[in-house]
């Protein structure tokens, strides 16, 4: 399945693709689109487009005008890069290495540089030195997609073909069989394992840790795209942090180790054959035995040789950058507060079964998140006090939290107190969040509080110098999404301080014990010093 587009017949008229969100299917099909089975599109050719469309026309290198300019006949033509970009050296280096791999024949590299290190114009740069690359495939998180166009819209796209589109719509870019019954599956993996994906001259996991599990369809889907492309390139800042979280890297772990691995089942074999400690349980539950020497074994595969198969800096390894600070504050809760946390972790024990009742498994998911969403509504005093404090001091400050109800106490406290607060959760059209994002730049509002893990900026110097302070309130279980959360304001050459929020005695302070240790772990693989997590680990004992 190449990736030149399937063409229905021509109408006189040129084709319109237009993007259209569910909810407003019906609307669009009144104004008089069309759904087109053979692009999986909504489509107009009926001339200039009525204004009533006009908000769904597909925007520069989505899947939508990448398929409409093969509908259209279209020949691609470079774009003019529209600002005078100059990479830092670091990018640089990035961006030789990547193309140095692709030269060498390897299947892919993965940069790893830390968060906010400018890793989009470091593999975007890289692109447009492969002159044999025309075909780019380039998957993210939503947030960040129209960074992406952003990006390329900077230093031009040299005339390549170029998709950028998010991790939920991946079966947009694989024709699925039917099986010999002629049916085709419904569910997401039944359609993943019964797929061809596109050929792509390249493709781009940004924020690939999300493919971290190896059950997931979007990771399927992941294995079936890359064995068609030409070469791949994997960011993240937070690969993984055991060998089950990075068997996305299979290609490339086997390959820089002398063998070949096509699919997840083939790497749980090598990984037997090599020795990681990586099996499958009963139902296939992927599970590793722990063994931190696994860790330090897949670092040096990854990063280790004269050119490595990964790349991975931390701020304070690139000139005049400064290291990320984590500083543990606890927050007292008051006396009725402590006294609702008691009541609060009573209640969640005895839904686990662990104070006399019987335990109801098909509770359990639902009774923490409750436990934990309580636990969050008593802390936000101390810490809006805390971000009072810094707000004091003349700093900006980010808060991140993961349930609406505390963003809701926060707004409360705080705007009543007479600071208001910019609001970005997962709810809002991407529009809306870059508004409010703009909004704290700018300094318009000194307070952000916001429930995304990645895909935002919120740093200094992109719009005023005021320096910045981030609040973790909800500390995340994943080290992963922990290390993300931090590196929306420290990032880009810009220090924020981070504060870890948490009432001693209680159940968060467990879950930041947990959490380091699942940050060693991470930075271990990647090849990082672990000496603040050692710190943190310290502290925790102290509370």
């Amino acid at each position: 399945m190449a990736a030149s587009p399937r063409r229905p017949s021509l109408s006189p008229e040129p084709t319109v693709l237009l993007d259209v969100p569910f909810a407003w299917r019906a609307a669009a099909s009144d104004a008089g689109a069309a759904w087109d089975p053979g692009l999986s599109c909504w489509r107009w050719n009926r001339g200039d487009l009525p204004p009533a469309l006009e908000p769904f026309r597909s925007k520069a290198y989505s899947y939508e005008r990448f398929r409409e300019d093969g509908a259209n006949g279209r020949v691609p033509t470079p774009s003019r890069p529209t600002r005078a970009i100059t990479l830092h050296p670091h990018q640089s280096d990035a961006s030789r290495l990547i193309v140095q791999s692709r030269r060498l024949g390897r299947v892919g590299f993965l940069l790893g540089d830390e968060v906010g290190t400018g890793k989009t114009l470091s593999a975007w740069n890289a692109v447009l030195q492969m002159p044999e690359v025309r075909t780019v495939l380039v998957v993210a998180p939503l947030a960040v997609l129209e960074h992406w166009r952003q990006t390329i819209g900077w230093l031009g796209d040299g005339g390549r073909s170029v998709v950028v589109m998010n991790y939920d719509r991946l079966q947009r870019v694989v024709e699925v069989s039917a099986d010999r019954n002629g049916k085709k599956p419904k569910t997401l993996k039944g359609k993943a394992q019964r797929c061809t994906a596109m050929k792509f001259d390249l493709v781009v996991w940004d924020e690939s840790h999300r493919l971290k599990n190896p059950d997931a369809a979007r990771t399927k889907f992941s294995v079936k795209i890359n064995s068609q492309a030409g070469f791949i390139v994997w960011l993240s800042a937070t690969a993984g942090q055991d060998p089950i979280s990075i068997s996305y890297l299979a290609p490339l772990l086997a390959q820089l180790a002398g063998d070949r691995v096509s699919d997840l089942k083939e790497f749980e074999k090598w990984c037997q054959d090599k020795g990681f400690g990586v099996s499958r349980q009963k139902f296939g539950k992927w599970v590793w035995d722990g063994n931190p020497q696994d860790i330090a074994r897949a670092e040096r595969l990854l990063f280790g040789g004269a050119v490595p198969g990964g790349i991975r800096r931390r701020p304070q390894e690139i000139a005049g950058w400064p290291e990320i600070n984590r500083i543990l504050l606890p927050i007292e809760l008051s006396g009725d507060d402590a006294a609702l946390y008691q009541a609060a972790w009573t209640e969640f024990r005895q839904e686990l079964g662990l104070g006399g009742r019987a335990r109801d498994a098909k509770n359990t998911l639902v009774a923490r998140m409750r436990f934990r969403q309580k636990s969050s509504l008593l802390r936000v005093h101390g810490s809006a006090d805390l971000a009072m404090d810094l707000l004091d001091n003349g700093h900006q400050v980010a808060i991140s939290i993961a349930f609406r109800e505390t963003l809701e106490a926060f707004v409360d406290r705080l705007e009543k107190a007479g600071h208001p607060c910019a609001q970005i959760h997962g709810s809002q059209t991407p529009q809306e969040k870059e508004r409010q994002r703009m909004a704290f730049q700018r300094g318009e509002v000194r307070v952000v509080l916001t429930s995304l893990t990645e895909g935002i900026s919120l740093h200094q110097g992109e719009h005023n110098d005021v320096p910045r302070s981030m609040i973790i309130h909800d500390l995340r279980w994943s080290g992963i999404d922990t290390a993300q959360t931090e590196g929306r304001c420290h990032r880009d050459g810009k220090f924020a301080q981070i504060y870890w929020a948490l009432a001693p005695g209680t159940i968060d302070a467990a879950i930041a014990a947990t959490v380091t240790a699942r940050i060693r772990s991470m930075k271990a693989m990647v090849g990082d010093s672990t000496s603040t997590i050692d710190a943190i680990e310290q502290a925790l004992l102290r509370l």
